[in-house]
């Protein structure tokens, strides 16, 4: 039997299973981005609401948008939360 440790999908979806409720990074900019400071990337997520037997997340709800610091983006989980990202909010 086929363990996470063994598998990328696996892995993908045990960590996506784990982030259920928590806000998920959809989309992501650089500093390149007129919105986005330098050292920073700006974030678009929506609430992840589950898995795919892929590995794929779902999503449902409003989008949050925020920064992060781009270190931190770069080292990143599969499941990119905005909790795990230290991302704050902005308008």
């Amino acid at each position: 039997m086929l363990q996470p440790k063994d598998s990328h999908v696996l892995r993908a979806i045990a960590s996506y299973e784990a982030a259920i409720g928590e806000i998920g990074v959809r989309a992501a900019w650089g500093d390149w981005a007129d919105w986005v400071p330098a050292g920073k990337v700006g974030v678009v997520g929506q609430r992840i609401t589950g898995c795919s037997h892929l590995g794929f997340a779902t999503y449902d709800g409003p989008d949050f948008k925020g920064l992060c610091d781009a270190a931190r983006y770069d080292a990143r989980d599969q499941a990119s939360t905005f909790a795990s990202l230290g991302v704050e909010l902005i308008d």
